[in-house]
Parts: C-alpha cells; sequence; structure tokens
C-alpha cells in the first residue's frame, strides 16, 4: 500500500514583525514565538489545517537601492516555515485575524509563528468559524502582550497592498536554507573615498 505524498503548501507572503516570550501554564519554560504581518492576499482564504509555507517579504530597495514610487516591490527570502494553521483568532474590534502555525522546519528553531492580517471573511480567513483552542496563540494575541497603543497604530497600517509585486524565485517546498551577502553598491565606497 502507498502512502499519499502531502499536499504542497500554499505560500503566504508576510513582513517579519517582532519575536515575543510567551509563558504558558502548559509549560514550565518560556517559549519563543515570532510575528509577522501579512499584506499581500493569499491564493486561498486560510483555514484551520491548511498547510503552509511562509515567504518573508523584503523591499526589493534593500537590495537594488532604486526605489520604487509607483507601487510596492519585494523580494522574499525563506525564514524555513512550514506547518498546518493550528488555530486561528478574530480581534472583531479592531479587524485583525490572527493565525497560529506550529513550525515543522528543523532548520528553524522558532516552533511557533503568528500570522496576522486584515480580517475580510472570505478573501483572507476561510469563512467558516475560525475559533480552535490554541493556548500559545492566545497568549500571543491579548491586549496586554500587544499592547493597546502600539495596536491602534498597528491597525492603520495593517491593509492588503493590491498593487504589490513580489519577486519570489524559489522551487517548491522544501527549499535549501539560504546566507544573505549584500555587496556595498560601487558608488557608497566612491562617496567615501571622496570624502577622505
Amino acid at each position: 500500500m502507498t502512502s499519499l505524498a502531502p499536499s504542497k503548501p500554499l505560500r503566504l507572503y508576510a513582513r517579519w514583525m517582532r519575536q515575543a516570550t510567551l509563558s504558558l501554564p502548559t509549560s514550565v519554560h518560556p517559549i519563543v514565538a515570532h510575528e509577522y504581518e501579512m499584506p499581500i492576499k493569499p491564493s486561498q482564504p486560510l483555514r484551520v489545517g491548511l498547510r503552509v509555507q511562509l515567504m518573508a517579504l523584503s523591499p526589493m530597495v534593500y537590495r537594488t537601492l532604486l526605489p520604487c514610487f509607483t507601487h510596492p516591490i519585494y523580494d522574499v527570502y525563506d525564514p524555513q516555515i512550514e506547518g498546518e494553521v493550528d488555530g486561528v483568532r478574530v480581534n472583531e474590534e479592531v479587524q485583525i485575524v490572527y493565525f497560529a502555525i506550529r513550525n515543522e522546519r528543523a532548520q528553524n528553531r522558532v516552533r511557533y509563528v503568528v500570522v496576522a492580517a486584515p480580517y475580510i471573511p472570505g478573501l483572507t480567513v476561510a469563512e467558516s468559524p475560525p475559533r480552535r483552542s490554541c493556548d500559545w496563540l492566545d497568549a500571543m494575541t491579548t491586549r496586554e502582550s500587544l499592547g493597546l497603543d502600539s495596536l491602534s497604530d498597528r491597525v492603520s497600517e495593517l491593509k492588503l497592498e493590491e498593487s504589490a509585486e513580489v519577486i519570489d524565485g524559489f522551487r517548491d517546498s522544501p527549499t535549501q536554507p539560504l546566507s544573505f551577502r549584500y555587496p556595498d553598491p560601487p558608488y557608497i565606497h566612491d562617496r567615501i573615498y571622496i570624502r577622505l
């Protein structure tokens, strides 16, 4: 009897925001979790049990130093985060939905990731009831952990970027770990020498 291969994970494009340390009643030691924000519409609404691969966004200007004024352009890198959506929480007060992902990739030691997105039923989140028990997501999305002031600031910024362009040259999962090298552009060296 042959086993079925796991389905290809859905790619999510999101920006890294912060690292959080969680104290959970189910764990003796603090747990590290990472938070991302998703400004790019997923190819299908997210739901509990959906297998996803997170690709981190990096503005193209970081690599090329050529600004784009018409629409955002992003490079992507693979932070080695892949797994099933383990839980979903909706904060209707600020219209944000949080997706919990338990990372299965051994290359990244962070086991817990939460992705925040604008709450748009049928677009960012499936329309079925989104609640499922997930203690570490509960701990990460409380008012105390997010901070009311910073949360209200972030709400106005967390929107889908409809005109954004994402340049993803990675093959399908699994992708190999990547080391970054950003060479200094020649003109920066020239300016330094001119000043000397």
